[in-house]
């Protein structure tokens, strides 16, 4: 907020900050609270009291900060740059506001009022966390370890959880009753990028509740603190050293250097990859019956689908997933959806390595970037991970007995979609129809997921390829596990061990678990595989099921919901909230040996 101008605008920095936490509690009243359906925008269908009323906070708010800005001149300090912002934001939102009340503008343009209230609020929001951030001291910066990250991760994700299932509970954004643990169950299957439905999208939720959706989707894949410190960025603040401390432990970064590149790398590619898949999905979709053809339909659904594979979460809005009438069949779209989740699950740490390339190449410097062990590792499971995962699951439908009856072609297809969107859960045909095999190798597929930094969940196949690659030299007896020319630490070895060891506990736990609280599904021959089957999709993000979600009751929800989020954090990461890390002990004991075989 640079100093924004403190000395004159401080008598009415807490006024002017109530009126515009008050905009945003009365843009959500408005609009949660009052079906915003067609009989609401037809002819000055909308101007009611609460519409009236957040016009008239939206005006006083930017009465005050014109008067702020105004105090600054006069005092020869000319605002800083989140200032003027603030200022140009609330001061278009009061004139769209009174051009709507005086019939200048037609009323469908209503929504322009209400996204500009929206910016209003949430820049205020930023103003008064970063007004209380600079009330904190900058002292125990050496304090700020992975742990505190690990608390700032979780509450981040739960306060944005919690928010959004009031939302989605209220009128505006629900065309049906929804209970709290519905709404709290889709919010963290959204936030957590998992997929996983409890009710039925299209009809359930209105265009808020989708929206909604779609932001959780969008926040939990970039992270909340990651969004958070880009608007920092943006406006012209500098990451404090604890930020930078807090950013680098959330995206496992050890150059503090390069976090705020990381975060714009993030947004950045973030942007493109969606706007680039929303168009080339609006492009295939053009002529499907199954797609509305009216341009803002179309246009939402394209919008929608994106962030959803982009985000690996999974979430569709057609009835029968993709196996929909006329869109298991459009092969072109679904090449472009295989395309965005690959792009999201590859890391964005990957991409900052190419865009940094990518730029020395444009300046025409002579000594190009070294790619590092990290970006070289990632591709190259990547690419191994798709060509086995997709041949294993081609042979398997082809081959194993009970499954369903299909061509080379179809079981390639299916293998291939099934293995690229292993954390991501959109279903082209029912995983049932498949052999108990079949379900056991996607169960490992899913267990692996995506990849460190990425949108993906799992235990991340780098990870996995690192307790392989361990095993084998373990075998052969060798010393270090050499990449690229280098060395792996033995730190990040028993890490990565560590993580492996500790999410399958966490699979067998939630397993038993849910088979204890639901002894119905567990009397059944398939009940074990099916539970099994659901903690390991809920644990990885995926978002496969052999089982409907709404009909388990209302405590292994929420044990599904604590599954997921800890599967958005990673187990390594959640546990660091409960075992407090120890600093090694001076004296080194003898070693001793014991029996093993």
């Amino acid at each position: 907020m640079d100093d924004d101008n403190e000395q004159q605008g401080r008598r009415l920095a807490l006024p002017e900050y109530m009126a515009g936490a008050l905009v945003l509690i009365m843009l959500l009243g408005v609009l949660c609270f009052r079906p915003m359906g067609a009989d609401i925008i037809e002819a000055h269908g909308y101007l009611n009291a609460g519409f009236v009323a957040l016009s008239a906070a939206v005006w006083v708010n930017a009465l005050m900060l014109v008067a702020r800005g105004i105090c600054a001149v006069c005092s020869r300090k000319w605002p800083g740059r989140f200032m003027a912002i603030r200022i140009l934001v609330a001061s278009i939102g009061a004139f769209l506001f009174a051009a709507v009340l005086g019939g200048v503008v037609d009323p469908s343009f209503c929504w322009l009022c209400f996204m500009t209230s929206l910016l209003t609020g949430l820049l205020t929001l930023v103003c008064i966390g970063s007004y209380i951030r600079r009330k904190i001291p900058l002292t125990h910066t050496s304090k700020y370890t992975a742990r505190n990250s690990a608390y700032i991760f979780l509450g981040s994700l739960l306060a944005l959880v919690l928010v959004s299932a009031l939302i989605l509970m209220t009128p505006g954004a629900s065309l049906l009753p929804l209970p709290f643990t519905d709404a709290f169950f889709m919010s963290a299957s959204a936030a957590s990028n998992t997929g996983l439905a409890t009710v039925p999208l299209p009809e359930t939720f209105t265009w808020l509740g989708l929206t909604v959706l779609a932001i959780d989707m969008q926040l939990g894949a970039m992270g909340v603190m990651t969004f958070t410190y880009f608007v920092l960025l943006v406006i012209g603040r500098r990451l404090a050293m604890r930020d930078s401390m807090a950013m680098s432990s959330l995206l496992d970064q050890d150059d503090l250097s390069s976090v705020p590149a990381l975060i714009r790398t993030v947004i950045f590619v973030s942007a493109v990859i969606e706007l680039t898949g929303a168009a080339a999905l609006y492009c295939c979709w053009l002529g499907n019956p199954a797609v509305p053809q009216d341009a803002a339909g179309l246009a939402g659904y394209a919008l929608f689908h994106t962030v959803s594979t982009f985000c690996n979460s999974g979430l569709t809005l057609f009835p029968d997933n993709f196996a929909a009438e006329g869109i298991r069949t459009a092969y072109l779209s679904q090449g472009v959806m295989m395309l965005i989740i690959l792009a999201g699950t590859l890391g964005f740490g990957v991409y900052l390595e190419i865009l940094q390339r990518l730029g020395r190449r444009l300046r025409r410097e002579r000594n190009p970037l070294r790619w590092s062990t990290h970006a070289w590792f990632v591709l190259r499971v990547t690419l191994v991970l798709t060509i086995l995962g997709t041949l294993s699951l081609m042979l398997m439908g082809i081959f194993e007995p009970a499954s369903h009856a299909t061509g080379i072609w179809a079981n390639f297809w299916d293998g291939l979609w099934n293995c690229i969107g292993r954390s991501t859960g959109i279903n082209r045909v029912d995983i049932n129809d498949y052999g108990p095999l079949y379900k056991i190798c996607m169960m490992l597929l899913m267990f692996i997921g995506g990849n460190p930094a990425g949108t993906g969940g799992g235990v991340f196949a780098p990870v996995f390829a690192i307790c392989v690659l361990e095993v084998y030299r373990e075998l052969r007896g060798e010393r270090d596990i050499l990449l690229y020319n280098r060395c792996i630490s033995r730190k990040t070895v028993q890490r990565a061990m560590c993580t492996v060891v500790l999410c399958l506990l966490w699979v067998v736990a939630s397993t038993m678990l849910l088979l204890m609280l639901e002894p119905a599904i567990a009397a059944q021959p398939r009940g074990v595989l099916d539970m099994a089957f659901l903690s390991v999709s809920t644990f990885g993000t995926s978002g496969y099921s052999l089982s409907d979600p709404a009909d388990l009751g209302m405590f292994s929800k929420y044990v599904l919901c604590c599954s997921m989020i800890f599967g958005r954090m990673g187990m390594f990461t959640a546990l660091l909230i409960f075992i407090t890390p120890r600093e090694s002990p001076p004296l080194k004991y003898p070693e001793t040996r014991l029996p093993l075989t």
